[in-house]
């Protein structure tokens, strides 16, 4: 084991694969976690003799993710979700993006420029896919830097909170062509986002885990939205079991 997160991946997977006990023999227990950049975005064992094995069901919630980044023209992240997981934002689906399409780009929102110079976004990007990373602080020396390597571009989009400006960045963004944009970065980008109604469609693979620390990473953080009656809704819905996870996909539609 590496680290501590790799021994509890594998007590995770350990106890899916105990599900199966009783109904799999003469197969093995086999449980089954698809881990990509640092997340889990996958679970399933093998749940009966003569049926799906563990890796089957942990990759259909894996193949849903790259299959809505090889639909897109750019898979956006907060800095937070950079310095945390150090994700590629690429599509990794057998054969790449469907129909020919080429990989997203990737997009970054960085307020304060903290994306280190050999984060995986930085070092893979090029001309042909391009680093957007967008930041209220592009006068630095740390911005230059940036600039300098092949493929990365710093976008300014100053707010007057000293934030990036999120409409000014996807009017950028649009200006070169990106008309679908995923963005899969954590609760405070998503807030933020929701909070200036620039959500068109949700899509959530939500896990059977129940989390409550005052340290646990929340899906939405800061979205402005305190009263239920208030709270925009998913419409049409569409949810589908995807081996031990759900999968919630709608459009955003703002209570009446």
């Amino acid at each position: 084991m590496s680290s501590a997160a790799d021994r509890a991946l594998l007590l995770e997977a350990a106890a899916l694969a105990a599900r199966g006990r009783f109904r799999v023999e003469p197969n093995p227990l086999v449980g089954a976690l698809v881990v990509s950049e640092g997340r889990v975005v996958g679970r399933g064992w093998h749940r009966a003799y003569g049926g799906p094995h563990a890796e089957v069901e942990a990759l259909r919630a894996a193949r849903l993710v790259h299959d809505l980044r090889g639909r897109v023209e750019a898979v956006a992240v907060g800095v937070g979700t950079v310095l945390a997981d150090d994700p590629r934002l690429t599509c990794r689906r057998p054969g790449g993006p469907p129909h020919g399409r080429p990989q997203p780009n990737a997009v970054v929102f960085d307020s304060a420029l903290r994306t280190p110079l050999d984060a995986n976004v930085v070092l893979e990007s090029s001309p042909a896919r391009p680093l957007l990373l967008f930041t209220a602080r592009p006068r630095t020396a740390k911005a230059a830097a940036l600039a300098a390597l092949p493929g990365v571009a710093v976008i300014p989009a100053a707010g007057a909170d000293g934030r990036v400006d999120l409409t000014l960045a996807l009017d950028a963004l649009h200006a070169v062509g990106v008309r679908r944009l995923l963005l899969e970065g954590g609760g405070t980008l998503a807030g933020a986002f929701l909070r200036e109604g620039l959500v068109d469609q949700v899509a959530a693979l939500v896990a059977p885990r129940l989390l409550g620390g005052r340290d646990a990473p929340l899906p939405l953080v800061a979205t402005g939205i305190d009263d239920l009656a208030e709270a925009p809704r998913l419409d049409p819905l569409r949810v589908r079991r995807v081996g031990d996870d759900v999968w919630i996909d709608g459009l955003v539609v703002a209570s009446a």
